[in-house]
């Protein structure tokens, strides 16, 4: 398994209108990349099928992302060449790509995140260049909190059905493992799966290191848009109902997630 320094989230891409962000930069060509399209059935690519054949039937119970996948249909890869990246969605290329080389409980906890972030994208949740720069990194912030907190509600609910090894991968890893505690902390003092997912949206804020460079990357791609469209910059300001749009976990129950206070500059 690779260095778990490495992050799940959206690299840098075209917009969605606007959607970027990862702090990795990918590899030549994906010419190791192994992949599977729609309806992820293909006799080919064994060890995606594997993937999505254990995925699928977990989706079942969290409608909307089964929707999600359903309607955008992104191919789903598995690559050595992810570099800074356990996994990322590629809106341009409607791909998902996932390390190959972390084992089978990490790339499906990995999956979970990013057909959250896919779902984000289907619910024009992305930020886009009518933002400031430091809104659009509050934008960001928030999309990958919450992605980390809805992959920690679902891996919680594999555990609590005696498949504990994804929640187990996304503990033990130090990107994320703060925000477990928090989820379980609250899962172990009221039971509501609500108030633990915004339990741990709202420590994902709490690691300055974590918030630092979510926004160094954010601004990077920002400013790359800016420069391959020549663009003045813009200074909108996120809409007030962001964070109500957002926070709504698969089953269509919205959970209360705050953002910090602390700014992004």
């Amino acid at each position: 398994m690779r260095s778990n320094a490495k992050t799940p989230s959206v690299r840098p891409a075209t917009p969605c209108a606007g959607l970027a962000v990862f702090l990795a930069l990918t590899g030549p060509a994906h010419a190791t990349d192994i992949c599977l399209a729609a309806p992820y059935t293909s006799p080919d690519a064994a060890s995606v099928r594997a993937l999505m054949d254990r995925a699928e039937p977990i989706l079942a119970d969290y409608p909307s992302l089964a929707q999600a996948l359903a309607d955008q249909s992104p191919v789903i890869c598995l690559s050595d060449s992810t570099f800074a990246a356990l996994g990322y969605f590629e809106p341009e290329t409607n791909r998902v790509v996932i390390d190959a080389g972390l084992d089978p409980d990490f790339q499906l906890a990995i999956l979970l995140h990013e057909l959250r972030h896919v779902e984000q994208f289907s619910r024009g949740l992305c930020p886009d260049m009518t933002l400031a720069m430091e809104q659009y990194a509050r934008n960001i912030w928030a999309m990958e909190a919450d992605a980390n907190a809805v992959g920690l509600l679902i891996t919680w609910g594999l555990r609590e059905r005696g498949d504990p090894g994804p929640w187990q991968a996304l503990a033990d890893w130090p990107g994320v493992a703060d925000l477990s505690v928090q989820f379980e902390t609250v899962m172990a003092e009221t039971a509501d799966v609500a108030a633990a997912s915004a339990a741990a949206f709202a420590q994902w804020y709490e690691n300055p290191e974590r918030r630092e460079r979510y926004y160094v990357a954010s601004c990077s791609a920002y400013l790359d848009q800016l420069e391959d469209t020549h663009a003045l910059p813009q200074y909108g300001s996120l809409r007030e109902d962001f964070l109500r749009e957002l926070c709504v976990l698969p089953d269509g129950q919205a959970f209360p997630c705050i953002e910090s206070q602390t700014r992004a500059r």
